[in-house]
């Protein structure tokens, strides 16, 4: 593996380490008296101001982007950082770490489903594989205990999966965009149709009223959003100019045992042998999810 390589995958893992951290920001800005959607606000902001800053800095032609690709903006902003930032604000709080990482993690379901009736992708026996083994791996994950025992509310539960919901569609518009922009580009659209659509929902006034009267507050939770959000998506995207795009995904399932680890190491959240088994049959999943599939060799008559 040459430099560019190492370098390329350093980065994704950096930033796949990174985003399994994303629930600890979230509970620390909402220990600042926060709403989950103020929390997720900040966070959204704080990511598009820094890809426009960065955007800015190296290269403003990457700010132009065509009118009639708003929508597609829209769909990747509002119906998928939103829907998943908000989903998974709600989420964290509400569940455990580890657990509302792998409901999140559910989103490969969605993304083949949608896959097989937008673009008309083949359901092989690969993805079926893949899909029933991250199905029992959720079931482990989770544990038939968590329901009796009430760890995993109907709210957390449809939290989780909105939070899949919005990621998987993020991929579906993602792939459509990427066809015509660079990736920040992409990105930084991406996350300021998202911000546009969060502002409405985080009660702005009574957001800036908080703010004002701790100001002190402010660099933890910039410093917290950044590192969790917009700097994990700019690592992504630097790692993705030397790595296949198959691969990056493949490493960045790395957030599922971050998150899961950073729940026992800073929460005390236990993990048993069986939430490790789900957790290994789920990455399998998505890993045998995402490898490429092989090539017949062709007789030349």
């Amino acid at each position: 593996m040459n430099r560019k390589a190492v370098f390329s995958y350093g980065c994704i893992l950096i930033a796949a380490a990174l985003w399994g951290g994303i629930g600890i920001s979230v509970r620390y800005i909402s220990g600042f008296g926060l709403t989950s959607i103020q929390s997720a606000c900040v966070r959204i902001f704080v990511t598009t101001l820094c890809l426009f800053l960065y955007l800015v800095c190296t290269d403003r032609t990457k700010l132009k982007i065509h009118l009639c690709d708003l929508k597609y903006y829209f769909g990747s902003g509002i119906l998928s950082i939103l829907l998943n930032n908000v989903c998974y604000a709600v989420s964290v709080r509400v569940n455990s770490l580890s657990m509302a990482a792998i409901l999140l993690y559910t989103s490969p379901f969605i993304v083949v489903v949608f896959a097989h009736f937008v673009f008309r992708e083949k359901m092989t026996v690969k993805k079926t594989t893949a899909l029933l083994i991250c199905f029992i791996g959720c079931i482990f994950t989770v544990g038939l205990g968590v329901f009796v025992e009430s760890a995993l509310t109907p709210v957390g539960l449809l939290a989780g999966l909105g939070s899949a919901l919005g990621y998987a569609l993020y991929n579906l518009f993602t792939k459509v965009l990427v066809r015509k922009y660079h990736t920040f580009t992409v990105t930084f659209y991406t996350f300021l149709f998202a911000f546009v659509g969060i502002i409405f929902l985080a009660s702005p006034l009574e957001l800036l009223g908080k703010v004002v009267t701790a100001p002190e507050r402010v660099p933890l939770a910039v410093l917290s959003a950044a590192l969790t959000s917009a700097l994990p998506y700019l690592l992504f995207a630097a790692g993705l100019r030397y790595a296949e795009s198959s691969k990056a995904s493949i490493v960045a399932t790395v957030e599922v045992a971050a998150s899961s680890i950073f729940g026992f190491m800073f929460y005390g959240e236990k993990l048993k042998s069986a939430n490790i088994i789900g957790i290994l049959m789920i990455i399998v999943a998505v890993v045998t999810l995402n490898l490429p599939e092989r090539q017949k060799n062709v007789k030349k008559s």
